[in-house]
């Protein structure tokens, strides 16, 4: 879809795009279906996010089309409405959600469904073996789920899971990107005594077609705090203890760095982008977007809440605790049109 004519150039915009029609939350899941924004679960946490009310975990969604401005509200779903806390994935009972390239699968609280967006309808989906403390990403015709020394595919037409081959690394923590031929997933190897965030990052690299792992070159980058894909390498930056980036290409099998980014080094995870041709990375202090191999400062960047990108706009749906009573809202930004490498 075309990018909404209010995400102007280089702004954040908050009050010209419609809110949805959820009750407030966080921890919610946000994906991007190629012509909606989709956004389902959630929880509410009274004491944790300053505003009255009592705790819950939510089982409703909505979607955004950004061409007719509009929400509309999801069926409701097969799976739990509550859950005990577990941890990873959907252990909590907060959901997580990934495009398959026709249907929104959600896992949560060890249960995982299928919305398909075109006839508003679910599908209960086989539950998810594994916990996915490392991540969860399409890969082609298949969805990887990866914890902390296995992984998982889900086959959608088969509605099966099969066990993948062990991974040659070890991660306590990581992050899990798609390239088109293969997943990436990149961390901190488990190692007791040391600090997932002061560790090197370390990683494999899975293709789904021969169904083989191979683990990644060392690199004395720290820890993968962010990731995107940017069509020839994957563009990795920390932001946890340092301000470092550097990029891995598969082809060649190496690394290289990147200067370190021009933004203030502030508690808080960055989110990293491809928009057109153009990576950016979006953090609570402002936005870079990497050109000819180095940073440049987007002007007039504001805060965006976990952002998602679709149809050349960073969206970004969050609680607003200016109004009163505080209520979910819609804000986007886009790149210039120069940046935008269309």
């Amino acid at each position: 879809g075309e990018p909404d004519e209010n995400a102007l150039p280089g702004n954040v915009v908050t009050g010209d795009l419609p809110a949805p029609p959820l009750d407030v939350r966080w921890k919610h899941s946000t994906v991007w279906t190629g012509r909606e924004l989709v956004v389902w679960g959630g929880e509410l946490d009274p004491a944790n996010m300053g505003i009255p009310g009592q705790n819950a975990i939510y089982n409703d969604g909505a979607a955004y089309d950004p061409i007719a401005r509009h929400w509309r509200t999801m069926r409701e779903s097969p799976l739990p409405g509550d859950a005990s806390p577990g941890g990873g994935i959907g252990g909590d009972g907060v959901a997580t959600a990934v495009w398959t390239g026709s249907e929104v699968l959600v896992v949560q609280a060890g249960r995982a469904a299928a919305w398909n967006p075109e006839t508003d309808r679910w599908r209960e989906v086989a539950s998810p073996p594994g916990n996915g403390t490392l991540g969860l990403v399409a890969a082609g015709d298949v969805v990887i789920q990866l914890d902390r020394g296995a992984g998982w595919a889900w086959h959608p037409r088969d509605n099966e899971w099969s066990r993948l081959p062990d991974p040659p690394v070890e991660l306590s923590q990581g992050i899990v990107v798609w390239t088109g031929e293969q997943v990436v997933v990149l961390g901190s190897a488990s190692a007791s005594g040391v600090s997932a965030g002061l560790s090197p990052t370390v990683g494999a690299a899975y293709d789904p077609n021969t169904e083989e792992w191979r683990e990644l070159p060392s690199t004395s980058h720290t820890r993968a705090a962010a990731a995107v894909w940017t069509g020839e390498e994957v563009l990795v930056v920390d932001f946890d203890n340092t301000r470092t980036a550097a990029a891995y290409d598969p082809a060649q099998d190496e690394w290289h760095e990147l200067p370190d980014l021009p933004l203030p080094l502030r508690e808080g995870i960055p989110s990293a982008h491809l928009i057109g041709d153009t990576p950016v990375v979006w953090s609570r202090d402002g936005a870079v977007t990497l050109v000819d191999g180095g940073w440049q400062p987007l002007p007039n960047a504001g805060n965006l809440n976990s952002p998602v990108a679709g149809g050349g706009v960073l969206w970004s749906v969050s609680l607003d605790t200016a109004t009163s009573p505080p209520v979910m809202s819609l804000t986007a930004a886009r790149l210039p049109a120069e940046r935008e490498g269309e």
